[in-house]
């Protein structure tokens, strides 16, 4: 059967290449009728006169010439459109291969047309930053989401857990019709709402906000997805609403209702369940524990006239998570190794209250003013009861215990900005300043109690207890002001002035009590386990940099220097650590397009990486008594230099996609644990700085979507290698961790009848430990999923989930292959098929569970967690399709 299959996927990637040796080429040049001057970005679409399908899309250069390769002999259409001119139409016959078809000079006539009034457009607009698709070209089954959509955009990559991947870059923000859309949240949009309501979908660079301000990219570009609405879709409400219940009291519940006008949006999002969201299609392989979770949200952007925007959204999220947890720890040192067997059973409920609102105020055409801000409210409980022992290299039992711990911690936090930004007189010339300001404090109180047993080298032993209530309580503030100044110094090159001052303050406290056994109550302070301080540093940021832009590429030199002046008051100890540090390094940026498809960027910059509360402060924290971690306040800051190296290039003609990553950095100063152990198999960990860690990684994303064949072929490659760096027992030790990773993706849709789609991965990893060659280890894990929908006469619809999980090169016990399958029959209901009846079996072999691999400094785990098994669920959507068009997609 894996031969078949690997045939199969071969024969599909190979088949569009079997034509190569028959393939022809079309060019041609686009004029002006009257002034014969060329007409560059004129669109040329070739669509195949059999049925209609494109074959090839492209735009003119800037002499108004056109290339159109890899044509097969056959009948073809050929349309030219061009803003303000008439449209072109012509039919083409290739009958000899391998012979150029020379269209000569095509001359166009001005008619005042509009883009609006060509029938015939590409599926695909190219803009200097934006690739925007045509929803219509890439047909999805009824009532399919968004993520579906996206799956078959190529060059889009969507992981089972929804995350979105783009040319290389994660996808953190979906934008309906320009607006935010629950801010940093995309499987809002992308899980929630449904593809028939999206008229285009645009693939952006966006540029911060100053940048776009300033026309000077400030290195913080992302990619971000805006999903544009079909305008009949804006005439009432859109949504749905899906009740289920199973066996096992298994419950499911999710509404959305949504409103998206041409000058506000208003959208609710809830749902509730106990199923992991496993009912959704969300991958639940190696997903640990059970969940029970309610969510809430609103979000709500308006325009108040064309000068004021305003964005905000809402959300509340109650969860509460029960894990059921063994693993298997090998550690090792320069001498010898332990291993550490666990059960662990826990309960964490959580509540958060997040609440966002951004104003944008265009004050007039030279002035801007932007106010957001940010609220947060996390409550926090959790329950723990822990077994364990430690063995030694002879698997002997060198000591075990168990603990029970409780707590419950609440974090609030507030945070406020205000930019305001102008262009001056001269064109280029702009300043922005701005100040922020942050209010967060974090309460915790801890009881943990717990019996240790250890065995002395000499066969004596003894128990040791602890029973302890402990609170931390760190209040923290936090004030910025920033100011840039840009100002053209020679042509095309702009020079950038950029100072940012930070106030950090901070005051963290604990306070640890022993139990009173005779009085029954936590009042004896424990002063070895308790400290309180007082943290003020300064940063002082400061940058300059010179951007020069060109036709085809842009580049920027910049000089950084970070100052900081930390002053450390421990009040316990009555003592004062003032520590000075300034970091100084470049920044380089590079961009070059060959095409507006086809573009290469190089950026080097570096990141300090300043130590946090807890490492600085010199105090034990005994949760666990086998792990004892104590702060160091002699910590330097870290300092990463980066460097990536990114090709993009798509082909709008025959939808092919290339994206290939190379990123770098070399960490000096690295903020690591060093491990001090004794023979009873305790521990004691302190961050240390410590030079020699680097890593490096390639990915290479290949993508081709075949219009006629209604096929879509996806690849993933990765090669990873990191180098860290340890201190055991006061040795310095390598950890050599080299990662290979193979993807490949594949999706056909059979007209309206069924769609399928198969996934496999595989990843192999070698690590190496310098203290201990014995101790390497090489690890492969493959997965294949396959999901299939077929739809019957009559408004019935079947389909099936089947996923395959392999791992080899775990400890014992956990070299598992997983199987499972979950399957679905529907019923549709009502017209425009408005309600969906549907019965779901999940899981239905009983072979799920969770296996993990955790790699560390000193060590690689095993863990095997409880996980969402077999059930069944009968559940009834109703959507609501208000302002619908009737007509399929």
């Amino acid at each position: 059967m894996k031969p078949f299959l690997l045939f199969v996927v071969a024969f599909l990637m190979l088949h569009p290449l079997a034509y190569t040796q028959q393939q022809s080429l079309m060019k041609g040049q686009i004029r002006d009728k009257h002034s014969k001057v060329p007409l560059p970005g004129a669109t040329v679409v070739l669509l195949n006169d059999r049925d209609s399908s494109l074959v090839a899309s492209v735009l003119t250069t800037k002499d108004g010439v056109f290339n159109i390769e890899r044509l097969q002999v056959g009948s073809y259409r050929l349309h030219i459109t061009y803003l303000g001119y008439r449209s072109i139409r012509e039919s083409i016959e290739i009958n000899v291969p391998k012979i150029p078809v020379d269209m000569g000079t095509i001359y166009m006539e001005k008619t005042g047309l509009t883009l609006a009034t060509v029938e015939i457009k590409s599926p695909i607009i190219v803009k200097r930053d934006t690739l925007e698709f045509d929803a219509s070209y890439f047909p999805t089954r009824e009532n399919a989401i968004i993520e579906e959509l996206l799956k078959k955009l190529p060059g889009v990559f969507v992981d089972r857990d929804g995350t979105i991947r783009m040319q290389g870059e994660t996808i953190k923000r979906i934008l309906i019709d320009g607006r935010p859309f629950f801010e940093d949240d995309p499987t809002m949009a992308t899980k929630n709402l449904t593809a028939d309501i999206i008229d285009k979908i645009q693939l952006i660079d966006e540029k911060s906000k100053e940048a776009q301000f300033t026309g000077i990219s400030d290195g913080n570009d992302e990619k971000v997805i805006n999903l544009i609405i079909k305008k009949d879709r804006k005439k009432g409400l859109i949504g749905g609403i899906t009740v289920g219940y199973g066996t096992d009291d298994r419950f499911a519940i999710s509404a959305n209702v949504n409103r998206f006008g041409d000058n506000h949006q208003v959208s609710f999002i809830g749902k509730g369940n106990n199923t992991n969201d496993i009912q959704d299609g969300k991958d639940t392989r190696n997903s640990s524990g059970i969940t029970r979770q309610w969510n809430g949200a609103l979000n709500y952007n308006t325009d108040f006239g064309s000068n004021l925007k305003l964005h905000s959204s809402y959300s509340l999220n109650n969860s509460r998570k029960d894990n059921r947890q063994n693993s298997i720890k090998h550690n090792f040192f320069s001498d010898t190794s332990w291993y550490y067997n666990q059960y662990l059973r826990s309960v964490d409920n959580g509540t958060n209250h997040s609440f966002n609102i951004r104003m944008e105020y265009q004050i007039d055409t030279m002035q801007m003013l932007e106010i957001m801000t940010n609220i947060n409210y996390i409550l926090g409980s959790n329950l723990q009861e822990n077994d364990y022992e430690t063995l030694n290299s002879k698997q002997d039992q060198i000591n075990s215990g168990t603990t029970y711990i409780s707590g419950e911690s609440r974090n609030p936090d507030f945070f406020t900005s205000i930019t305001y930004r102008k262009k001056l007189r001269k064109a280029g010339q702009t300043i922005s300043t701005g100040m922020n300001f942050g209010y967060g404090s974090h309460a915790e109180e801890i009881f943990n109690i717990s019996t240790n047993s250890f065995l002395n080298p000499d066969g004596d032993s003894f128990v040791d207890s602890l029973n302890q209530r402990t609170k931390y309580d760190n209040r923290h503030r936090v004030f910025q002001y920033h100011i840039t100044y840009t100002e053209p110094v020679i042509k095309s090159s702009i020079l950038r002035l950029s100072y940012l001052f930070t106030k950090d303050y901070s005051v963290p406290e604990k306070l640890s009590y022993d139990f009173n056994a005779s009085k029954g109550e936590y009042d004896h302070l424990n002063d070895s386990l308790s400290n309180s301080f007082k943290n003020s540093t300064d940063f002082h940021f400061a940058s300059a940099s010179i951007h020069t832009l060109k036709t085809k590429y842009d580049y920027s030199l910049g000089l950084n220097m970070l100052y900081s002046n930390m002053g450390n008051k421990n009040i316990s100890l009555r003592s004062n650590l003032i520590k000075h540090t300034s970091n100084f390094y470049p920044t380089v940026s590079f961009n070059y397009s060959f095409t507006k498809t086809k573009k290469l960027r190089l950026n080097y910059s570096a990141d300090i990486q300043a130590p946090s509360i807890n490492d600085l402060q010199p105090v034990l924290d005994n949760r666990n008594p086998l792990y004892i971690k104590l702060g160091n306040p002699d910590l330097k800051p870290g300092r990463a230099d980066n460097l990536s190296v990114t090709f993009n290039d798509f082909n709008p003609g025959n939808m092919r996609s290339l994206s290939a990553n190379i990123n770098a950095s070399v960490i000096s100063n690295k903020i690591v644990p060093a491990n001090w152990l004794d023979s009873l198999g305790r521990q004691v960990s302190q961050p240390r700085n410590l030079d020699g860690a680097w890593n490096i990684s390639l990915n290479i994303d290949n993508g081709l979507y075949l219009k006629h064949l209604q096929t879509n072929i996806k690849s993933s490659t990765s090669f990873t290698f990191n180098r860290n760096v340890n201190l055991i027992n006061g040795l310095k030790g390598y950890i050599n961790d080299l990662s290979i990773s193979q993807t490949l993706f594949f999706s056909y849709n059979h007209k309206e009848l069924f769609d399928l789609t198969a996934r496999t991965n595989a990843q192999y990893s070698i690590v190496k430990y310098s203290m201990q060659n014995n101790s390497n280890n090489n690890s492969l894990s493959y997965a294949f999923s396959f999901t299939g929908n077929i739809n019957l006469p009559y408004g019935f619809t079947v389909g099936s989930i089947a996923d395959y999980t392999m791992n080899i090169g775990r400890a014992e016990g956990f070299n598992m292959n997983i199987m499972m399958i979950n399957a679905f029959v529907s019923k549709s209901f009502f017209s425009n098929k408005k309600g969906l009846l549907k019965f779901q079996g999940f899981d239905l072999l009983k072979q799920n569970i969770s296996i993990t691999r955790n790699i560390g400094d000193n060590y690689y785990e095993d863990v095997r967690t409880n996980a969402l098994q077999r059930f069944f669920m009968l559940s009834f959507s109703y959507f609501l399709n208000s302002g619908r068009n009737k007509s399929k997609r």
